[in-house]
């Protein structure tokens, strides 16, 4: 027995049942002052304690075994404290766990509470009040005043079973429709056997009998030479001086500087859309010292002959 517990007449109840089951079983043969005994050497120094400070016993009360449950519930007992206990009843839910553990929860509980003849109406509403399904609740509520504490246990427990039932049934269908996915993929991978039969050919072959296969490898374009190939391969003009930018490492067809002057060509202003206007005037003069003549001799006689100059073509024809 532990007397330090922080709600001993719960302690108590506990202890006693462990008690009566060993009265009951192993020690059933045994007479009751002896029982009285064995009940001493169980409550501890604390409990041979408290029943020093007893008085008013008789002898014969001393050799049985109700004398001595009354007086040490009657020491436990003062210590409880009803509303404490009716706290505890009515903020019990079910969680996680079963109706039937929900419903030995709130039993236990309301032992504590000094409902009296009303312990059962307590228990049923605490069930409505408390269960963790809304279904069942409604159920509940449903009945109205025929609802009593036995067909509230029965409504939460076959919703219960319901569920269950329906859990396995779910599962049952999802490993029957993973079966059949892995067969039918079993299926799909399996070869037939003129496959398997050349793929065995094959393997006996020696390496060097065996085809070969070659993977193609990708080709675009080169930005440099112009020329198609991979690009891990060398490039032609790898070490190549171009002759439009005279830079290398790329052929003149692929020049990047011609792209450049392309361009700048673009940005130039445009023309005016309206006709060139050209203007034709003449200079005359009457002094001729300033104009350019010069004296030829031609012929075999050197006959001089004077002409002018014209400064501004590239040839004189005479």
């Amino acid at each position: 027995m532990d007397w330090e517990a922080s709600n001993l007449p719960e302690q108590w109840k506990k202890f006693r049942t462990h008690v009566d089951l060993i009265f009951k079983g192993p020690l059933e043969e045994k007479s009751e002052e002896i029982k009285v005994t064995y009940l001493l050497l169980w409550v501890g120094d604390k409990g041979r304690e408290i029943y020093n400070t007893w008085t008013g016993m008789t002898n014969d009360e001393k050799k049985k075994l109700e004398p001595h449950y009354k007086r040490y519930l009657a020491h436990v007992q003062p210590k409880l404290n009803p509303i404490f206990a009716r706290f505890k009843f009515n903020n019990e839910n079910q969680g996680a766990s079963t109706v039937e553990q929900f419903v030995t929860r709130l039993r236990v509980l309301a032992e504590d509470c000094n409902y009296g003849n009303s312990k059962d109406e307590m228990i049923r509403d605490r069930i409505v009040f408390g269960t963790s399904s809304q279904k069942v609740r409604e159920k509940l509520i449903a009945e109205g005043e025929k609802l009593t504490l036995e067909k509230a246990i029965q409504i939460a427990q076959s919703h219960e079973y319901s569920q269950e039932q329906l859990k396995t049934m779910s599962g049952q269908e999802v490993h029957a429709v993973s079966h059949s996915h892995n067969q039918n993929t079993r299926k799909a991978g399996r070869s037939s056997p003129s496959q398997n039969a050349a793929k065995d050919t094959e393997r006996r072959r020696p390496p060097q009998a065996r085809p070969k296969h070659h993977h193609k490898t990708k080709t675009q374009e080169c930005d440099r030479c112009g020329y198609d190939h991979s690009t891990s391969a060398k490039c032609p003009a790898k070490g190549k001086q171009c002759k439009s930018c005279n830079r290398w490492d790329h052929f003149a067809k692929k020049c990047f500087s011609k792209t450049v002057a392309c361009h700048e060509l673009q940005t130039l202003p445009e023309q005016s859309d309206s006709e060139p206007e050209f203007f034709i005037d003449i200079i005359e003069t009457n002094h001729n010292h300033d104009q350019a003549f010069c004296n030829l001799f031609l012929g075999s006689d050197n006959t001089p002959i004077k002409f002018k100059l014209d400064t501004g073509s590239q040839v004189n024809i005479m």
